[in-house]
């Protein structure tokens, strides 16, 4: 009795594992991770209409190693608009350090099939600022990271109303 009972159970556990990798794997709306699985990439379109951001982090005030030791703190607010052909603008409010000032900048991005890209800002005061990105949630939202030397930055963007890809 005992030696059916754990057959039982044994069988019960492969045929469970067996269905449950199937439906993990699957890309149609009844598995369990469908839409993980079955994603299609990313294009320059993923990014199109305005994302709202905000950033941190510090910039350097002389060359390296001097980073860690000689930095002044950045914070931004930005509005950053996407035309889904690569090209961009954006109107951002920092405080580098206690001092507060607005400005604006346009220029270029790219998007990855596997949803990271970069940009390059040519903002109004003249300076040419870069980062890398990755869209997640199907482009609703942009993780961000400065790779300028000597700034250490991060952002988060959110997609404002809804999402057309």
């Amino acid at each position: 009795m005992r030696r059916g009972f754990l057959l039982v159970v044994v069988v019960f556990l492969a045929v469970s594992t067996v269905l449950s990798l199937t439906l993990l794997g699957t890309k149609h709306p009844g598995g369990i991770l469908g839409k993980v699985y079955a994603h299609e990439g990313c294009s320059l379109r993923t990014l199109n209409g305005s994302y709202g951001g905000t950033g941190t982090g510090w910039i350097a005030t002389g060359p390296p190693p001097t980073l860690t030791s000689n930095t002044i703190p950045i914070a931004a607010l930005a509005l950053q608009t996407f035309d889904g052909a690569g090209n961009f603008s954006s109107s951002n409010t920092t405080n580098l350090g206690g001092l507060v000032f607005t400005s604006t900048g346009s220029g270029t991005y790219t998007v990855n099939v596997d949803c990271t890209g970069s940009v390059t800002s040519n903002m109004s005061n003249g300076e040419v600022i870069h980062f890398s990105f990755v869209a997640v949630d199907n482009g609703r939202q942009l993780q961000n990271v400065s790779t300028d030397p000597g700034i250490v930055a991060s952002a988060t963007a959110t997609k404002i109303g809804n999402v057309e890809n």
